[in-house]
């Protein structure tokens, strides 16, 4: 992968959809993973690369997920999801 053709870490915006609350209309916690994968398949795909992989390509898995909520999302706002790659050995 080459580091050069973009920014890291990768800034992805999204907004919060109802669907994406729970009964309080805070962003429900779980939803916030799915905001994470949404943000990986946007950085790769603006690399260049599908989200089916033929045989031989590099194929890109989540080794490690933090997660720090800071405040509460409701529906309607505006999110940045900021995503990086690593070596899974670090």
């Amino acid at each position: 992968m080459d580091k050069d053709r973009l920014s890291l870490p990768y800034r992805f915006e999204l907004k919060v959809y109802l669907e994406d609350t729970d009964a309080q209309g805070l962003v429900y916690h779980a939803n916030y993973l799915r905001f994470m994968e949404r943000a990986r398949s946007e950085l790769l795909e603006s690399l260049g690369y599908t989200p089916h992989p033929l045989p031989g390509q590099l194929r890109f898995v989540v080794h490690r997920v933090d997660i720090k909520f800071l405040r509460p999302a409701r529906a309607g706002q505006l999110l940045e999801v900021q995503t990086d790659v690593k070596p899974a050995s670090e």
